[in-house]
């Protein structure tokens, strides 16, 4: 009896010992972009285009660097002079507007209040962290109704 008993107290310290060891150190993908993150977009007052243009929702995705106003815009609503506000998580060294169809390029933080041509697809968003070592493309689209 005296066996048995060391035999089930062997095994249990056997069983806590392999159980301790069983820990999880997986930690998922590592956050590389968390500097130049746009925290917030948003469209400019403008009431020749649309009432309340301002209080449009945006989404920022970013885990697939997407930006885009999920509820559309009235059918006929004119998106080729709009002016935009962008927030990023840091002070970035570029945030710049790329309209790849007219090869045109806005740099944002010298020129904020230049207006944005919508109206032939999404704009390309470029955010380039201050120490130069980090950037990040977002694709920019302003949906309207058809």
């Amino acid at each position: 009896m005296t066996k048995n008993i060391i035999l089930a107290l062997l095994t249990t310290i056997a069983t806590l010992g392999i159980i301790s060891c069983n820990t999880n150190t997986y930690e998922g993908p590592i956050d590389t972009y968390s500097n130049v993150a746009v925290t917030s977009f948003s469209l400019n007052e403008n009431d020749k285009i649309l009432e309340n243009l301002d209080s449009v929702y945006f989404s920022i995705d970013l885990a697939n660097a997407m930006i885009y106003n999920a509820d559309s815009l009235p059918y006929g609503t004119k998106t080729s002079k709009l002016t935009v506000s962008i927030v990023t998580a840091e002070t970035c060294a570029k945030v710049e507007l790329i309209n790849l169809a007219k090869n045109d390029t806005i740099n944002y933080l010298e020129n904020s209040t230049d207006s944005v041509d919508f109206s032939q697809g999404p704009i390309v968003l470029r955010v380039v962290s201050a120490d130069l070592s980090n950037e990040r493309k977002y694709s920019v689209n302003v949906n309207v109704h058809l």
